[in-house]
């Protein structure tokens, strides 16, 4: 598939996945992941040769996530692999990430889903630690304060970084809590 097709693609079951979480919300993501979405996108998200594309598989994963059941079965399933994987495919320039306008959007994008799958499911969140997503975000963070300056989409950058910083603290302390 071409990178257009592949990014219309991928669009396309954004906005499917949206209208159904709006009109459905409490049965939407279930029915997405029992009908194998959560396997789907992870798929589309390995084979994607573009940075667009990847951000919108990742915004799909991230509205599975929302449900703590579903972000502790995509976890199951190997979510946090295939998102460091899209990362450093994506995003990484001789080891270190950059801070490239492709990678942008990718790592917007793999923020706010490391986020989702954190708040949703603290207690599974240990397996976001041992793929690096912790050093991914951390790194993002200072990467946004060292690009700030030149980048106009910083403030969207700031955003998500910064949820899911928060969101993997928190998980930590309530595994930390409750394995006290």
């Amino acid at each position: 598939m071409d990178d257009g097709a592949q990014a219309h693609a991928a669009l396309t079951f954004e906005a499917q996945v949206a209208r159904m979480m709006l009109s459905f919300p409490d049965d939407a993501s279930i029915q997405f992941l029992n009908a194998g979405a959560g396997n789907a996108l992870m798929e589309a998200l390995a084979a994607s040769t573009t940075g667009y594309a990847a951000s919108h598989m990742l915004k799909g994963l991230t509205a599975l996530a929302h449900d703590s059941g579903n972000a502790a079965q995509l976890l199951a399933a190997g979510v946090a692999e295939a998102i460091m994987a899209a990362v450093d495919k994506h995003c990484t320039r001789g080891r270190m990430l950059s801070a490239d306008s492709k990678c942008t959007w990718v790592l917007s994008a793999a923020m706010l889903a490391i986020a989702a799958l954190a708040a949703s499911a603290p207690a599974d969140s240990a397996r976001l630690s041992t793929t690096g997503a912790c050093e991914v975000v951390v790194t993002a963070v200072r990467l946004h304060t060292d690009v700030q300056e030149s980048d106009e989409t910083c403030w969207y950058w700031e955003y998500s970084r910064l949820e899911a910083l928060a969101a993997l603290a928190a998980a930590a302390g309530a595994a930390n809590t409750s394995s006290e």
